[in-house]
């Protein structure tokens, strides 16, 4: 048995959700059963090289051409609005994916056996396997993605975007409708989303895959004299937006007004010049950008928070932040489907208020700091 896993993605470097949860299963199925892997090209040759010493096992990389995103969108986007496919799964097909895909399935067409697996590992690629003739034996769901398109839609503040991201939202509901149904068996990230994808999708088979950290075996974080907090992620995310904007209006003033040398980092890849201007505009905050250690610089901060209001399936940097030891502070959004406990893993904050408040605590008491720091590690690391 082997596997042919179709990406609209290259999963390495490691530096943000999506592409860690793509790495996981990647390398989980490669140490499992011959792999190839059908994605877009990686940034630069250098990460072909890291991916394959990361897994630790034979992979057969299969990659797209490589054409600018920037030049595609408007396509993809204009594609989403006038036909049945989301804008998404546009990208995936004007990415060349079908063409690569092809070649990969090529001993098939020429009648060898067995017949690999084909996993999709996002609804978005499911057309491009479609448009070949054929299904997805597997289907990975990182989120429900109907459900977090309309919750964009729902905070989007002009009427367009708000319009095109709830067709996006019905368009692809009725694509992970479809693969789901038709899918031997559907990955999840939570039992939250499993019953969310149950309650349209009776026949649904599906599996919870948890999203997971590699975790040391004693926590890496260590009081800090530092009072720097860090909020991480990809800054050109929706929901990281969104809570980057909520810490900057509302809850950084009460932050300061409670501890004025308090600070917060904004760490992560990209991000919008408007963005940046407005975190550096916003007193305490700093923005850092991507580096090139997430681990070295939640090891230095006093905590991490996690400001969340929208969001699907789980958090990876909830589990990133856990698994070195760094204190955390956060909503229940962003918790969601990771079964920690308030008080005990974590401080829950869902109000600016309840964030100064747990940020003066843990700037104030390092033995509060050190016992979320001992109980999150061991949550995450009975994971």
């Amino acid at each position: 048995m082997s596997a042919i896993l179709v990406s609209n993605a290259f999963p390495f470097p490691l530096d943000d959700g999506y592409r860690v949860r793509l790495f996981h299963v990647v390398r989980a199925a490669a140490r499992t059963v011959p792999v190839t892997l059908v994605s877009p090209p990686p940034q630069n040759d250098a990460h072909v090289r890291e991916l394959r010493l990361a897994i630790g096992a034979e992979i057969d990389l299969r990659q797209s051409s490589a054409l600018d995103r920037r030049g595609t969108r408007p396509m993809a986007a204009a594609l989403g609005a006038l036909s049945a496919a989301p804008v998404h799964a546009w990208e995936a097909r004007i990415a060349g994916l079908g063409m690569t895909l092809r070649q990969a399935l090529r001993g098939i067409e020429e009648g060898a056996s067995p017949r690999p697996l084909i996993v999709a590992m996002t609804p978005f690629v499911l057309p491009v396997i479609w448009q070949l003739g054929y299904k997805a034996d597997i289907v990975d769901f990182h989120n429900i993605y109907a459900d977090l398109f309309a919750q964009y839609a729902v905070r989007r503040r002009d009427r367009f975007g708000a319009w095109y991201l709830q067709m996006t939202a019905e368009k692809t509901r009725s694509l992970e409708m479809r693969g789901a149904t038709e899918a031997r068996e559907v990955w999840l990230c939570s039992e939250d989303d499993e019953r969310r994808l149950a309650s349209t999708v009776p026949t649904l088979h599906s599996v919870v895959v948890p999203n997971g950290a590699d975790t040391p075996s004693v926590p890496t974080w260590g009081p800090s004299p530092s009072r720097h907090f860090i909020f991480f992620g990809r800054l050109d995310y929706a929901p990281n937006i969104d809570a980057v904007h909520w810490l900057a209006k509302s809850i950084m003033p009460l932050i300061r007004r409670a501890e004025p040398d308090a600070c917060v980092h904004i760490v992560g890849a990209g991000g919008s010049a408007a963005l940046r201007a407005m975190v550096e505009a916003t007193p305490g905050l700093r923005f850092v950008g991507r580096v090139d250690s997430m681990a070295e610089e939640l090891r230095r901060a006093a905590g991490a928070l996690v400001p969340l209001r929208m969001g699907g399936g789980t958090r990876l940097k909830v589990l990133e932040a856990l698994s070195t030891g760094c204190p955390l502070v956060a909503t229940s959004v962003a918790v969601e489907g990771l079964g920690l406990t308030p008080g005990a893993d974590f401080h829950l904050a869902e109000s600016p208020d309840q964030f100064a408040a747990a940020v003066a605590l843990l700037g104030r008491s390092a033995d509060e700091g050190n016992r979320l720091s001992v109980q999150g590690h061991a949550t995450v690391r009975r994971r």
